[in-house]
C-alpha cells in the first residue's frame, strides 16, 4: 500500500496537507479534494471497493482519515504524527519544512499485553486533567482508567462492542460502565447518542500540554502505536470534543448511596 500511495492522488492530498501544516495553514477539506482530484489507481481502488463496498472515486480526505494519516477537526485538516512520519519516509522534504507536529513514538505493542498496556496507562497517566476520547470502551479498560487520578472525563459513544468473541449489548454495557464509575466520584462519563457520527478516534487530552493519540481500541489486540500530539493540535482537539462532551448524555454512576450522617442529641 505505501508503494502506491507515493505516485497516487491519496500521497499528493497528503503532501499537501503535510506542506500545508508546515507553513501553520489548516486546508479546509474542499481544498484538499481539490488539490487531489484524480482517482486512485485501480490496485487501491479495488480494495476499497471490497472494503467498502462501493467502486467510484474515493473521497481522498476520508481515506486519509481513516489511514490515520490526517484527522478532521470542523471543516479543518491536520496531519498526524503518523503521516509526518509516512511522509518522511517516502518523500525527501527540506529540514526547514519539517513539521512540529511530529513527536516520539511513545508505546509500539498489541494492548492485550500486559507489558505494553502498562506503558500505555503510564503515559495517560502523566495527561494532567484530561478527557479521553474512546468511542468503544469496554468497562474494563474504563475501571483501568478510572485508577489514574487525572482521568477526569471519558466521552464514548451509544454502541455495542465485541469482547471475548462475544457480543455486549448496548444496554449491558452502559450499566456495566455506570458500575464502574460508582468508584470514582469526582470523574465523569458521557456518551455521544447514536445520530451524532463524529466519534472514531481515541485520544488523551490534558487541559493544558501535550496529548496523546491511540491506534487503536483500548480493548482491542491489534499491534497499535500511540504518539505525543503537539499543544497546539492537543487544545484543537480539545475545543473540538469539549463541543461534543456538550451535546453527549451524562451517565449517572451506580454505587452505595451515600449515608446521612449520624446525628445524637446535643
Amino acid at each position: 500500500m505505501a508503494t502506491a500511495l507515493t505516485t497516487d492522488s491519496a500521497m499528493r492530498g497528503l503532501l499537501f496537507v503535510r506542506l500545508m501544516n508546515a507553513q501553520g495553514i489548516k486546508p479546509k477539506v474542499s481544498e484538499v479534494e481539490a488539490y487531489a482530484s484524480t482517482p486512485l489507481p485501480a490496485g487501491v481502488m479495488d480494495y476499497l471497493g471490497q472494503a467498502w463496498g462501493f467502486n467510484r472515486q474515493v473521497n481522498i480526505v476520508q481515506y486519509l482519515t481513516d489511514a490515520g494519516f490526517v484527522i478532521v477537526v470542523g471543516r479543518e485538516v491536520h496531519i498526524t504524527p503518523i503521516g509526518v512520519a509516512f511522509c518522511d519516509a517516502t518523500e525527501e522534504l527540506p529540514s526547514a519544512r519539517k513539521s512540529v507536529e511530529a513527536k516520539p513514538l511513545e508505546v509500539v505493542g498489541r494492548l492485550e499485553d500486559p507489558v505494553t498496556y502498562a506503558e500505555l496507562l503510564a503515559e495517560v497517566d502523566k495527561c494532567k486533567d484530561s478527557l479521553v476520547v474512546e468511542p468503544y470502551i469496554p468497562p474494563a479498560e474504563f475501571a483501568s482508567l478510572l485508577k489514574l487520578p487525572e482521568v477526569k472525563r471519558v466521552l464514548t459513544k451509544e454502541t455495542y462492542i465485541i469482547q471475548g468473541g462475544k457480543r455486549v449489548s448496548v444496554t449491558d454495557r452502559r450499566r456495566n460502565l455506570a458500575i464502574a464509575l460508582g468508584g470514582r466520584s469526582d470523574a465523569e462519563l458521557r456518551v455521544l447518542p447514536k445520530e451524532i457520527k463524529e466519534l472514531h478516534d481515541r485520544y488523551v487530552l490534558p487541559s493544558s500540554g501535550s496529548g496523546l493519540m491511540v491506534g487503536t481500541s483500548l480493548g482491542g489486540s491489534q499491534l497499535t502505536v500511540v504518539v505525543h500530539l503537539s499543544e497546539d493540535s492537543t487544545q484543537t482537539l480539545l475545543q473540538h470534543y469539549d463541543e461534543l462532551w456538550a451535546k453527549a448524555e451524562v451517565v449517572e454512576p451506580i454505587g452505595r448511596e451515600a449515608l446521612d450522617s449520624p446525628t445524637g442529641d446535643a
